[in-house]
């Protein structure tokens, strides 16, 4: 195969020498029979069906030969992508098909780890190009579709408006501390437990921690009209070597919930 189309990293897999004849130059689509070597596979007379893990991979494939390729080099194929099964090819044109089944394949099967480092690879070590439709997902829709993204695939949860915002400002002084210990109780300034050297806590209902020069920190999930008190602990240091800055002037203060 000569230099160029044929030879694209970006295009170009590992495949059963009889697999890749069964498939040949058959268009992309669903449906058909199983094939009996490539489990997971499916084929007809004019098109080939990939077994799942792979779908979006094929379709992001061939999203960027139908962008790289557009015959405006001498010795280069214009490679268009259509939406139906295309037959052969003539005049240098090189169809694709088809769109629609490579659209549904792109969404159900998206961009991992392994694609990503590929795309990668071929950059920095081979063709130094990337394909942007690993980079960049959304850009299928902007050319082929409506320009929308797919809508969520689920709800959220645990929607809640009752929630305090505190606000603060910085220590300041000669040695700043590294971040603060938020600590809330619903009934009162005396049930905060004043922290002790050497022992961190992990952010939950009751206790946040927050970096210095965040000078905020919001607790949720709280009880509508109810009182909340809570008191702030400045740090030094992490985990096992942490030192909290104690005493009558640590600030204080308290909230009611909306």
């Amino acid at each position: 195969t000569s230099k160029g189309a044929g030879t694209d990293l970006h295009a170009l897999r590992p495949a059963d020498v009889t697999v890749n004849s069964s498939r040949g130059n058959k268009d992309f689509d669903n449906g058909g029979t199983p094939h009996p070597e490539a489990i997971g596979c499916y084929s007809d007379a004019d098109s080939w069906e990939p077994r799942d893990a792979v779908k979006g991979d094929i379709a992001r494939a061939m999203f960027y030969m139908s962008t790289r390729y557009e015959g405006d080099h001498t010795g280069e194929p214009d490679l268009e992508i259509m939406d139906h099964v295309t037959g052969s090819s003539s005049n240098g044109v090189g169809y694709l098909g088809v769109l629609t089944a490579m659209m549904e394949w792109h969404i159900a099967d998206p961009v991992d780890a392994a694609e990503t480092e590929r795309n990668e690879i071929i950059y920095s070590l081979y063709q130094y190009n990337r394909n942007p439709f690993v980079d960049h997902p959304e850009f299928a829709g902007l050319i082929w579709g409506d320009g929308l993204l797919p809508e969520p695939a689920s709800y959220s949860t645990g929607f809640s408006s009752q929630t305090i915002t505190l606000q603060w400002k910085d220590a300041t002084g000669d040695l700043l501390p590294a971040g603060y210990l938020v600590r809330m109780s619903p009934t009162g300034f005396d049930d905060i437990t004043v922290p002790q050297n050497g022992v961190a806590f992990p952010n939950d209902f009751f206790d946040k921690n927050v970096a210095y020069g965040i000078g905020k920190c919001i607790f949720g999930g709280l009880t509508a009209g109810q009182r909340y008190y809570f008191k702030i602990f400045g740090y030094t240091g992490s985990g096992s070597n942490i030192r909290y800055k104690t005493g009558s002037g640590v600030m204080h203060v308290d909230a009611v919930a909306r």
